[in-house]
Order: structure tokens, then sequence, then C-alpha cells
């Protein structure tokens, strides 16, 4: 469990990589037992979970099997790749309409959250430059409770295209994004 002074959304690593990417602005969980971020907290490092399972769509799954792997962490420790900010949230239920709506912004595979009420989450995600190995077991020791003045870092997307993407979900969702 990470060390509650150092602020962490914890989520598969395929979904870490998609937002430090680039690929999506959203974390989507499945209510209420995925939880959210921490309490209170507007940023917060994006920690890895290699042992999380998720449904990529196909051309996801595909891409990550061709891909080169990253360097990983060492034995006993993760790589914290980024940080994120939280700009908006909302809960809904994905029927048919609001699955296919979000379908576009995301690498997951919606069929199986169908008629799930999820907690959609907007990220503004920011790169290491260099990534940054922490223990495992022992949270997120050595970085510093606020990550904005953490590591170098740069954001994942340029601010017009992250506004993009951003309405674009709002737009997707019935009664849009609550701000954070």
């Amino acid at each position: 469990m990470p060390d509650a002074a150092v602020p962490a959304l914890t989520a598969p690593a395929a979904v870490i990589d998609a937002l430090l990417a680039g690929e999506q602005v959203i974390d989507l969980r499945v209510q209420p037992a995925a939880g959210g971020p921490p309490e209170g907290a507007t940023r917060f490092w994006l920690r890895p979970d290699p042992d999380a399972v998720v449904e990529l769509k196909p051309a996801y799954r595909r891409a990550r099997e061709l891909s080169l792997a990253d360097e990983s962490a060492a034995p006993g420790q993760v790589q914290v790749g980024g940080w994120a900010e939280l700009v908006g949230r909302a809960t809904t239920r994905l029927d048919d309409e609001t699955r296919a709506a979000l379908d576009g912004k995301t690498i997951l595979a919606l069929d199986s959250l169908a008629g799930q009420e999820v907690l959609v989450l907007a990220l503004r995600a920011h790169r290491l430059v260099e990534p940054a190995a922490v223990p495992a077991v022992d949270g997120l020791t050595g970085l510093p409770a606020d990550p904005g003045q953490g590591p170098p870092s740069e954001p994942a997307l340029s601010e017009a295209a992250f506004q993009a993407r951003f309405n674009g979900v709002v737009n997707a969702l019935p009664g849009g994004l609550a701000a954070s």
C-alpha cells in the first residue's frame, strides 16, 4: 500500500502507459470496488500494478505484444513513469450509448463492463524525463508528496491536444464531468 503522505493512483500498467503516451486521458474504474484517487488529492503519482489484468481492445493488445519491452525496474521495485492531475470525474452506467461514446477514448475493451457503473477519471498526465524506481511493497519512498515538485516532467499531450480529448470525453458522458 502506498504511503498516505505520497498520493498515488494505482492502475494496470497498460492504462498508465496509455495515459503517459497520450493515447487516452481517462481511467475507468468499476464502482465501488476499484476506488479512485486518494481523497482530496488533485495531483498524484501513477503507480503501475504489474499484477492487474485488464481486457484491452484487440489492436492495443497486439501492439503491446509487438512492442519492445520497456526497461523494467529491478526485482522488488516498481517503475513510476509519471504523475497526473485530476481534472474531472463522473460516475456513469455503461449503457450501450455511453459505452459506444467512450469506446474511442480508451484502450480498454468495454464490452465486459456493459451495464456496470463506472467511475470516469479525467487525468492530465505528465511523463517523468527519467522514470523513478520505487520499492514495490513500501509505496513511493523517495518521491515527493507533490508530484509537480518532483523530478523533471513534461505533459503527455500539448494543451490543445489535451483539451480536444478532454472535451470529447465531456461530450461523450451524459451530464459531462464534474471539475475536480
